[in-house]
C-alpha cells in the first residue's frame, strides 16, 4: 500500500470513530436501552484497531523512507490491512447507517451483514494464519467497552435561571451521560449556609434528578463573605466503584 492511501485510510477511519464516539454516546444519554448501542460500540472498537493498524503501517513507511530501516513487525500489520481493510470500511459505513435506520428496520436486520463479514474474516483469518488477531479483537472488546465508559461518564448540572434572589427556588436538574452504560447519580448538594442536599435512596439507580431548593439568606450572607455558592453532584460510573462530582457555580444577587 502507498503512504497516501495510507494516510487517507486513517483520516477516514479516525473521523469515523469520533462520529460514531459522539452517535453512541448521545444514544446512550438518549435511549439508554436501544438494540443498536451493543453492536456501534464493536463497530467503534473495530475501527479502532483498524486506524492503529493504519497508522502503524504509516509510521513504519515513513521509517523506511526516512531512515532507509524495515520494521519487520510491522509487516505483519500490513497484511492484515491490506487483506481487511475493505472490510473494516464496510462494517463502520454499516454502522453509520444502521444509526439512520434506528425505529425504521428491526435492528436484527442491521446483524446480518456484520454477520456475513465476521464470517468472511473468520475464512480469511483461517486461511492466511491470523486467526489470532481476530481472537484478540473479540478478547478486547469488554474491556475496551469498560474503559470507555469510565472515561466518558459524566453528568450535565442545569439550573432554572441565572440569578436568584433571597426567597426564590433554585431547580437543579442533573442528567447523566456515558458510554453504554449512564452513571447513577447519588446526590445533590448546594455547598452553603446549611449544606442541603438530596440523596437518591440507596437501592435506586437513577440517572435523572431534579431538585428544588429554596435561596435563604444564609446562603446569600456565606457567598459575600467567604466563598460563592456552589451546586455538587455526586455520580458513581456503572463501570466502576469511584464516586465522581461535577459543580457549577449558584449566582446569587443581594
Amino acid at each position: 500500500m502507498t503512504i497516501d492511501l495510507i494516510l487517507a485510510l486513517s483520516l477516514f477511519l479516525g473521523a469515523t470513530w469520533l462520529g460514531l464516539l459522539n452517535t453512541i454516546v448521545s444514544l446512550t444519554r438518549d435511549r439508554p436501552v436501544d438494540q443498536m448501542l451493543f453492536a456501534l460500540a464493536f463497530v467503534h472498537f473495530v475501527v479502532l484497531v483498524y486506524w492503529v493498524l493504519a497508522t502503524s503501517v504509516l509510521y513504519g513507511k515513513a521509517v523506511k523512507s526516512l531512515l532507509d530501516r524495515d520494521l519487520s513487525r510491522l509487516a505483519m500489520f500490513e497484511e492484515i490491512l491490506i487483506v481487511t481493510w475493505p472490510a473494516a470500511v464496510l462494517g463502520a459505513i454499516f454502522g453509520i447507517l444502521g444509526t439512520k435506520v434506528i425505529g425504521v428496520l428491526d435492528p436484527l436486520i442491521m446483524v446480518i451483514p456484520f454477520l456475513i463479514l465476521a464470517g468472511l474474516l473468520l475464512w480469511w483469518a483461517k486461511r492466511a494464519r491470523h486467526l489470532t488477531f481476530v481472537v484478540v479483537v473479540v478478547v478486547l472488546f469488554m474491556p475496551y467497552v469498560f474503559v470507555m465508559s469510565v472515561c466518558w461518564s459524566g453528568v450535565q448540572v442545569t439550573t432554572n435561571q441565572p440569578l436568584y434572589k433571597p426567597g426564590e427556588f433554585a431547580v437543579v436538574t442533573a442528567k447523566t451521560e456515558g458510554y453504554l452504560f449512564k452513571p447513577g447519580i447519588n446526590k445533590v448538594e448546594f455547598m452553603t449556609g446549611l449544606y442541603p442536599k438530596y440523596e437518591v435512596p440507596a437501592n435506586v439507580i437513577t440517572g435523572y434528578v431534579r431538585v428544588v431548593q429554596q435561596i435563604t439568606p444564609e446562603m446569600k450572607a456565606e457567598m459575600m463573605v467567604t466563598s460563592p455558592t456552589y451546586i455538587s453532584v455526586t455520580y458513581t460510573p456503572q463501570a466502576w466503584w469511584f464516586s465522581r462530582s461535577e459543580e457549577i457555580e449558584l449566582n446569587i444577587v443581594p
